[in-house]
């Protein structure tokens, strides 16, 4: 069966507009609902474009620290303060800006280390954590990987533990810890990511469902965990796919304001 949504999306062997596709695998079901929100119109507005925003000042925070430009600095400290960026926690930030103010030749090592594009990406996030810590900070995976985004945010989108855990949980895909994959080793636990988004969209093309990047796979999968239905969707629908999130009481703001 081939249904045409109504971005234009083609979905193969889908069920859209009923209320759950029964009989499905997990990722099946998994890649319904991600399409439900991505043939949205408001998709881009809520999951995409802010965060190309965000990446564009962190591009340009990169683009001074290549000059040795110490403004890089701020520039950075624009990225993460400035609307309209929701991505980070400021406790997790605060300290770093700081610590980038008052220690430069450490924190400008980190940041080589983690915006060398020559080296693999396991590799950047595991020696921009070792100066961190080295220096008595600490950052987090998602942070980091927010920072990271300087590289190319449709590539290398961001991570977020408790969203990553949720979507792996909910297509079966194994997290970090059933992978092997220890606390500790963030360049592993966020190419363990990347592996699966790339999966992810390697089964929506199968799917006809064409995400066109990285970004858009994450963006799906944040919604699909987080947000709550969308509104003018039919009621079956809404309650179907709450049932199928299963933690309907978490969240009590909706992805779309309509």
């Amino acid at each position: 069966m081939m249904i045409l949504t109504e971005k234009g999306h083609t979905v193969r062997g889908s069920t859209a507009g009923s209320a759950s596709p029964q009989g499905q695998t997990r990722w099946d079901r998994f890649l319904y609902w991600s399409n439900r929100f991505f043939e949205s119109n408001e998709f881009d507005t809520n999951e995409r474009d802010y965060k190309l925003v965000v990446a564009e000042r962190l591009l340009n925070a990169k683009r001074l620290f290549r000059e040795n430009d110490p403004a890089w600095v701020d520039a950075l400290g624009v990225a993460v303060t400035s609307k309209p960026n929701n991505l980070t926690n400021w406790r997790a930030t605060q300290p770093f800006l700081a610590w980038c103010k008052t220690d430069p030749d450490q924190a400008s090592l980190a940041m080589r280390f983690l915006w060398n594009a020559d080296d693999p990406v396991y590799k950047r996030f595991d020696q921009f954590a070792q100066v961190v810590s080295a220096s008595g900070q600490h950052i987090p995976i998602a942070e980091t990987s927010f920072f990271h985004m300087a590289m190319d945010p449709c590539a290398f989108p961001m991570h977020r533990a408790t969203e990553v855990k949720r979507a792996m949980n909910l297509t079966g895909y194994p997290d970090p810890r059933e992978a092997g994959i220890k606390t500790g080793e963030m360049g592993r636990r966020y190419e363990h990511f990347l592996r699966f988004l790339d999966i992810m969209m390697k089964r929506a093309g199968d799917a006809g469902i064409q995400f066109r990047d990285r970004l858009d796979a994450q963006g799906v999968s944040w919604t699909v965990t987080q947000w709550e239905p969308v509104k003018y969707w039919p009621e079956a629908d809404r309650q179907a796919f709450l049932e199928y999130q299963g933690h309907a009481a978490m969240r009590k703001d909706s992805w779309h304001s309509l």
